[in-house]
């Protein structure tokens, strides 16, 4: 930095060197544009099924989904099994029924969206419980 020793007062000088500085600045100051390769593009875009879908057609499938694990749960033949005689058994059963109707692959987002959605009105409803 040049030092302007003709100057009065230090806040002149000062002034000086944040102009210059910042003329620095602009000079040096460049933008790059970043582009991505259309393959790059082509492949991880296509790919992704999630951005394509609309809000309409996700509720339709929340709700769809929804729809059949609560089929799913209330179908009867798949309690024949808890008639054993000690209650851990009875236990382990329905864990597996659970495990085999909640742990498909097409179904796990829309079941954790599920839950998120249940635990905000589980606390809504203990919050406004006296």
């Amino acid at each position: 930095m040049v030092m302007n020793r003709h100057l009065s007062t230090f806040k002149e000088d000062q002034k000086l060197r944040v102009e210059e500085a910042a003329k620095k600045v602009e000079r040096e100051k460049k933008f790059d544009e970043t582009e991505l390769p259309e393959d790059y593009i082509e492949e991880n875009i296509k790919k992704d099924p999630f951005l394509d879908v609309s809000v309409r057609e996700l509720i339709d499938e929340f709700v769809l989904t929804w729809h059949k694990i609560i089929i799913d749960l209330l179908d009867l033949n798949k309690y024949k099994n808890l008639n054993k005689k000690e209650w851990w058994d009875n236990l382990i059963e329905l864990f597996y029924i659970l495990r085999e109707v909640f742990w498909v692959d097409d179904r796990l987002f829309h079941i954790g969206v599920g839950f998120i959605v249940i635990s905000f009105f589980v606390f809504f409803i203990c919050v406004t419980y006296k």
